[in-house]
């Protein structure tokens, strides 16, 4: 035990049911930390906070002048001040104040934040990730097997041949609400478990040192779709037709059929010039596409990291997310329905891209502190993915490529998420910060403990920590 005077009070640190008492001019308070008893008061004012029945208050282990605790609605933060100013307490170098759902602590082996305040059920990272699944998957597939299955398919059963190209506007427009899904469903999560706002990955961090990960979300995205295509074409050169003649002879029949009249030179301009567009267009993209981004990589991540290394975490999120796809891959979406193996293989290829995209899009996400990149670079993917089968003499194998979202296609995106993921597991095995957003509360933390110690000098008789 030690102590030492704080005020007019005397402070002590006390541990395994040992007491501290601390009394400063007439107030008091009085917490109990597993049957610790510990008290302190200042100029009137109460401070008590319980965990489960304890407590936790700030300034235990020394004795800080005017230390207090601090108790919110979902966790609690120690904290322990001088002179008006504020601090983390720890107990023992044990528990210290961390982000909500089990962040990482500033200091210390456990996060006073993955305790509640009040006894109830506790909202760990690993739960609210269920819980966001669990909504998401019910209200997309509802819809999806409830409406959109049965406006596209009436009595014939799915759709046969590549895509959806049957299906009335209607439709592709419910096809395209469903993106906005995750984001609904990470809206209703927030709001069950009274988790708030806070921690949503909106707001952009460090944007004058993180402005080339936005970049690389546009510009890389495209370079991987066009790396995809030409693995393919690599393996099956005899499927490569630069004059796009396969595409222009399919134009032409669709045009003729609405009785328009059209030079094949046109079509192909008109082709060419579809190519240059798709480094634009894909902008209007980005609307549906933050509405899955916010919900996967901006909520779903975060809740994963918190419960998993990041190596199982991002491949969870990856398989989820691919899974979630489900229903519209059945339809024909993307791969179609005449394919031996249907609907099997065409699920585990949608899955394999999540997997390889997925990453990338992580990896934007944890680089800028902000989902936006990567609802940028998904955006871009949906404009471009198909940009490959425009040179394919037979229209490509969508399973296999050379559009981005078969298993060749998607071939830059499986090469770079490797990278990513031995990088990563590097870091993380070397204590370093994943993110941008840790290494702020890192700096943060550095910041607020060099401030207290110049403002808390310890008399030469009363060691720290003793």
């Amino acid at each position: 035990m030690a102590e030492r005077n704080a005020g007019a009070g005397l402070s002590a640190s006390g541990i395994d049911g040992l007491k501290t008492v601390s009394g400063i001019s007439r107030g008091e308070a009085a917490v109990g930390v597993e049957g610790n008893g510990v008290s302190g008061g200042f100029d009137g004012g109460v401070a008590v906070c319980s965990i489960d029945g304890g407590a936790a208050v700030g300034g235990i282990d020394g004795g800080i002048d005017s230390g207090w605790a601090v108790g919110c609605a979902d966790n609690v933060r120690a904290a322990g001040g001088t002179g008006g100013g504020m601090a983390a307490g720890k107990v023992d170098g044990g528990m210290t104040a961390g982000e909500a759902d089990g962040g990482r602590g500033s200091n210390g082996a456990d996060s006073l934040a993955r305790k509640k305040c009040t006894p109830g059920k506790q909202w760990t990272p690993g739960k609210r990730a269920a819980v966001f699944v669990g909504v998401t998957f019910a209200l997309t597939w509802a819809v999806e097997f409830g409406v959109i299955w049965p406006l596209a398919t009436g009595s014939s059963g799915p759709v046969s041949g590549y895509g959806l190209g049957s299906m009335s506007v209607v439709v592709y427009a419910l096809i395209s609400l469903m993106m906005f899904m995750p984001m609904v469903g990470m809206l209703v999560t927030r709001l069950v478990t009274r988790e708030g706002m806070r921690d949503a990955w909106f707001k952009p961090v460090r944007f004058r040192r993180t402005w080339k990960w936005w970049i690389a979300a546009w510009l890389g995205t495209v370079a991987l779709v066009a790396i995809g295509a030409v693995a393919y074409f690599l393996l099956f050169p005899g499927d490569f037709d630069p004059s796009m003649g396969a595409m222009v002879a399919t134009t032409m029949e669709t045009v003729q059929a609405q009785g328009l009249s059209i030079s094949e030179d046109q079509i192909r301009i008109a082709l060419y010039s579809q190519l240059v567009t798709m480094l634009f267009i894909p902008f209007v993209n980005i609307i549906p596409a933050f509405g899955e981004e916010w919900g996967w990589r901006g909520y779903l991540m975060p809740k994963l990291l918190g419960r998993f290394r990041v190596v199982p975490a991002f491949l969870i999120m990856g398989v989820i997310w691919g899974l979630w796809h489900m229903p519209l891959t059945m339809l024909g979406h993307n791969y179609g329905t005449g394919y031996a193996g249907y609907p099997f293989l065409g699920i585990a290829a949608m899955t394999w891209m999540c997997c390889s995209m997925g990453v990338f899009l992580a990896f934007l996400t944890l680089k800028t502190g902000t989902c936006i990149p990567a609802a940028l670079a998904h955006g871009f993917f949906n404009g471009c993915a198909a940009a490959g089968t425009l040179f394919s003499a037979t229209g490509g194998n969508a399973l296999v490529g050379p559009g981005a979202t078969g298993v060749l296609g998607v071939a830059g995106f499986t090469v770079v998420s490797v990278v990513v993921l031995v990088s990563l597991r590097r870091r993380e095995r070397a204590g370093l910060p994943l993110s941008v957003r840790d290494e702020l509360d890192g700096a943060d933390e550095a910041h607020g403990k060099v401030a207290h110690e110049s403002r808390s000098p310890q008399p030469p008789d009363s060691p720290i920590g003793a």
